[in-house]
């Protein structure tokens, strides 16, 4: 019985099922949780005194037992038992960190059925167990995490990652990522407009990991934070899909990227990658960037969410990148970015109102320093010389 000081399991005849045979299983009395809903404190996981005890729980939440409902009448608080494995480091795993990292569904729904509350531990990485579901795009079990247990999704991880960032984070390499995004914001909306300790918004990973159904929906809970800036450099969501479009180009950080940080150079594709380690360990496409850099531009113009920049519909205003990019008053490098993608073929465009990007630039009110304002006049002037005798419409 759950609370008890000591209980005695026994099983025989697991060779074919996969099940060990253990002789003695202990637990401590688990103390009741807080009732507070506005903090979401992490549980701390029990630790066994024989480290050489083979644990049934753990075997059977590695492998999708079907004996796991048996161990957890019998004894109700393995769940909170830490996974020792001596010929592994070890991880603060307990039984539903490893079967969430797995998708196994069987052991998922047992455990959380027996113990939902065990979802608030975290392991060594300070992953919980809604981590690991994601970053493993397991959707089903995901889903599964969030039904049951919604406070899941308001434990921060490492570096103070809600369980959306890192969703975000690896939205666009999953095939269920954006029905993933979708269930976490569901069970936790006020995470949309929350930051990591980094300073990052979700709409910032989004556009880091060249997600654009990551950024649509974003835009459906909080869209004032297409214009949020991170607080180290200073970059926006815009900045980010740049640099993923740089890196999806060229492969690394190139010299003309270079900005001044702290009396320093860096690039601002270095600054991404720093700030999300797994940026240059997966495969990108130009493509995914460019799709997030329109959705952001055109938005941005508008000033509501435009969700598909090239739909020529009814509602849809004409695709005009660069009179978003002076709405936008991006950084000068990432100005020379848009112009080396729009430049050639939209620097003469003329917008709704019949204004050119020159037009809209000199008709803005005060968009930024006079000496920004120079550096844009002379970017148009390179790529198209004739820009400052067109006429508007």
């Amino acid at each position: 019985a759950q609370g008890s000081a000591m209980t005695r399991l026994s099983f025989s005849g697991g060779g074919s099922s996969g099940m060990p045979t253990t002789d003695m299983l202990e637990t401590e009395p688990v103390a009741e949780d807080d009732d507070d809903e506005n903090v979401i404190e992490a549980i701390e996981p029990e630790s066994h005194s024989d480290k050489n005890t083979s644990r049934a729980i753990h075997i059977a939440a590695d492998n999708d037992s079907p004996y796991i409902k048996s161990i957890l009448l019998s004894c109700p608080d393995s769940t909170r038992f830490l996974y020792d494995n001596p010929a592994a480091p070890r991880t603060g795993d307990v039984a539903i960190h490893l079967a969430a990292r797995k998708g196994n569904m069987n052991a998922l729904h047992a455990i959380l059925g027996s113990d939902k509350d065990c979802v608030l531990i975290k392991n060594d990485a300070g992953d919980s167990a809604l981590h690991c579901a994601i970053k493993k795009g397991h959707f089903a079990a995901v889903q599964a995490i969030c039904s049951r247990a919604p406070d899941s999704a308001k434990v921060q991880g490492e570096e103070g990652n809600l369980p959306l960032h890192d969703a975000l984070s690896d939205a666009a390499h999953f095939q269920d990522s954006p029905q993933i995004v979708a269930v976490v914001l569901a069970a936790y909306p006020e995470a949309a407009g929350m930051t990591s300790d980094e300073g990052l918004l979700p709409i910032h990973y989004a556009a880091m990991s060249g997600s654009a159904s990551g950024i649509r929906t974003i835009f459906a809970y909080r869209f004032d934070t297409l214009h949020e800036r991170e607080n180290t450099e200073g970059m926006n969501a815009l900045d980010f899909a740049l640099d993923g479009w740089s890196g999806a180009c060229m492969g690394k950080p190139c010299e003309e990227d270079e900005m001044d940080i702290e009396g320093g150079t860096e690039s601002l594709l270095s600054v991404a990658w720093r700030h999300n380690p797994d940026h240059n360990k997966k495969s990108y496409n130009k493509g995914q960037f460019k799709e997030c850099v329109e959705i952001l531009l055109m938005s941005t113009l508008c000033n509501r969410p435009i969700l598909s920049p090239l739909d020529e519909s009814d509602g849809i205003p004409k695709f005009a990148p660069l009179h978003g990019a002076v709405v936008a008053t991006p950084p000068t490098r990432t100005w020379k970015k848009l112009l080396c993608i729009y430049g050639p073929d939209y620097g003469k465009s003329l917008d709704d109102l019949g204004h050119t990007p020159m037009h809209t630039l000199l008709l803005t009110p005060k968009p930024m320093e006079t000496p920004h304002i120079m550096t844009f006049i002379q970017d148009l002037f390179d790529t198209n010389p004739d820009c400052l005798l067109q006429r508007d419409r």
